[in-house]
């Protein structure tokens, strides 16, 4: 996911991974992660979590393996606001773009998968493949290192939709407030964070047919294996000072990656 964790740019150094010039602009972080040893503040702090653009629900809510409620509301919210004849394209496509980050969001804050293929059009394409993958990654630093969110709020500022018929090419930059448990009270801050979204209307329902955007794991997954990366944290978690990976705290972990 990006900045969020703390620890991915210790990761992406021990892999010494060769990265391309980026296309597009990366975010621009507003306040430094802590360094390890800064992991230690235990006073609570909470931040507003997101509020989604809420459409009246008029679907039962089906839960879905491991989403969270609030996952499953906004899932709920976006089927409704679909078919909800008041609302225009614009305002279904923000809403179909707005749950997509909030089961992500909330994926690193209850630091377990989210099901979002709902909003998307085809599994089975290579972004969304990618994009599990990387989230699997994240979701194992995260509870490796007890960085989950302890609260987030984010903010998608819309650059331009464009719609021709039944595709839409939307532009936004994504930014952020989060704390991470490990380092309770403390603030993290993104802004920047660009992403050129492709969606189609599929029987009347907008969905998300790509999602471009990159940030240092989406690099770090294009130049390495899963395989490979979970070793460089298991490193990094030993360096640590922490010889077990299988040890009760984080003997959870090991399932996250498939």
């Amino acid at each position: 996911m990006h900045r969020f964790f703390l620890i991915s740019l210790i990761v992406i150094a021990l892999c010494a991974c060769e990265v391309p010039p980026a296309q597009t602009q990366l975010p621009q972080v507003l306040t430094m992660p802590p360094t390890a040893t800064e992991l230690v503040q235990d006073t609570p702090i909470v931040l507003p979590t997101h509020t989604a653009t809420v459409a009246p629900i008029t679907a039962t809510i089906t839960p879905l393996a491991a989403n969270t409620e609030t996952s499953q509301v906004a899932i709920a919210n976006y089927l409704a606001a679909q078919k909800n004849p008041d609302l225009n394209n614009q305002e279904k496509i923000k809403i179909a773009i707005d749950t997509y980050f909030t089961l992500r969001y909330e994926g690193q804050k209850a630091v377990a998968a989210q099901d979002f293929s709902t909003v998307v059009e085809d599994s089975t394409l290579d972004w969304v493949k990618k994009e599990i993958d990387k989230r699997e990654v994240e979701l194992y630093i995260a509870c490796m290192f007890d960085l989950g969110y302890q609260s987030y709020k984010f903010n998608l500022d819309y650059s331009s939709i464009e719609i021709k018929e039944d595709q839409a090419e939307v532009s936004l930059l994504e930014s952020n407030r989060v704390v991470h448990n490990a380092v309770v009270p403390q603030v993290s801050e993104m802004s920047g964070m660009s992403h050129q979204i492709t969606l189609h209307k599929k029987n009347g329902v907008w969905v998300i047919y790509e999602d471009q955007y990159r940030d240092e794991n989406t690099q770090l997954i294009a130049s390495s294996t899963k395989e490979e990366i979970k070793k460089q944290v298991d490193a990094n978690y030993a360096a640590n000072g922490v010889n077990n990976v299988d040890d009760p705290k984080t003997e959870k972990c090991q399932s996250i990656i498939h």
